[in-house]
């Protein structure tokens, strides 16, 4: 079985192409294009899931090619029944096993070699429950961060600044005597912003969430 070169990773599903469609394609393990446009959507939310549970950005980076190679080789086998079980469900049980049989591992290498490097791995399986937990909320950071991606395509760096600014609490007031604009300007270029981002997180959602 022939795995596809991974894509370099960058902003989301093809316009027209959903993510049931792609799970189609992908499912049909000759087609290249599918998988590359796979990797470009999800690669971000692997790599985020793993790097959660305390994996260095190197060993993080391996094990995202590693669920890459499961997740082709199960594919085939996997049915799209999003009422019972989504997609990103699925992907992230994946995650989890991979990351947690890393650790166990790595875990298993230190204690037979005497190692201590402060990075207990025990101590990080038992911290699964509460990084589960957590899983919805990375979701939602991850597009959330695509959706910021593509707003600093759209607009232009006086938006961008208004909306980072306000959003981390300055208010109009302060943001538009900082920025030499009327605060009225302020909430305008803001609500912009804002308006945009809303409806690229539906869409996104609506793309990547089977």
């Amino acid at each position: 079985m022939k795995l596809p070169k991974r894509a370099a990773y960058s902003g989301s599903v093809s316009s027209d192409m959903t993510s049931r469609t792609l799970l189609m394609l992908v499912k049909d393990q000759g087609n290249d294009a599918s998988w590359q446009e796979f990797t470009k959507a999800y690669h971000g939310y692997i790599y985020a899931l793993i790097r959660k549970r305390g994996i260095a950005h190197e060993d993080a980076e391996e094990l995202v090619q590693d669920v890459m190679v499961k997740v082709w080789k199960a594919l085939g086998d996997f049915l799209y029944e999003p009422e019972r079980c989504r997609f990103r469900t699925w992907l992230a049980r994946i995650c989890k096993n991979t990351s947690i049989n890393f650790l166990k591992l790595k875990s298993t290498r230190q204690k037979a070699m005497h190692i201590d490097d402060g990075e207990n791995a025990v101590i990080q399986l038992c911290q699964q429950a509460k990084i589960e937990e957590n899983e919805e909320i990375e979701w939602q950071l991850f597009i959330a961060g695509k959706a910021w991606q593509q707003a600093q395509q759209k607009f232009n760096q006086l938006h961008l600044d208004i909306y980072s600014r306000m959003a981390a609490g300055e208010s109009a007031a302060a943001v538009a005597n900082a920025l030499g604009i009327k605060e009225n300007t302020a909430y305008v270029y803001r609500k912009a912003v804002q308006n945009e981002m809303g409806k690229t997180i539906k869409r996104l959602n609506s793309e990547l969430d089977a």
